[in-house]
């Protein structure tokens, strides 16, 4: 049997007319992180992490 791996969901939020982006990172739990994402150099800044939901429109 394999070890128990907390489940991890990402949410992508494309900007429509930049190359930035935020990703929010659900998991474990009800925690989530928010990570911006500049796609011109394919570079990641993660932000703060916080209990609770966000959830992208």
């Amino acid at each position: 049997m394999s070890p128990h791996r907390p489940k991890c969901t990402l949410y992508p939020v494309f900007a429509a007319a930049s190359p930035r982006a935020v990703i929010y990172r659900r998991g474990p739990s009800n925690q989530t992180c928010l990570i911006a994402w500049n796609r011109s150099d394919d570079s990641f800044e993660m932000g703060q992490w916080f209990k609770g939901t966000v959830k992208p429109a």
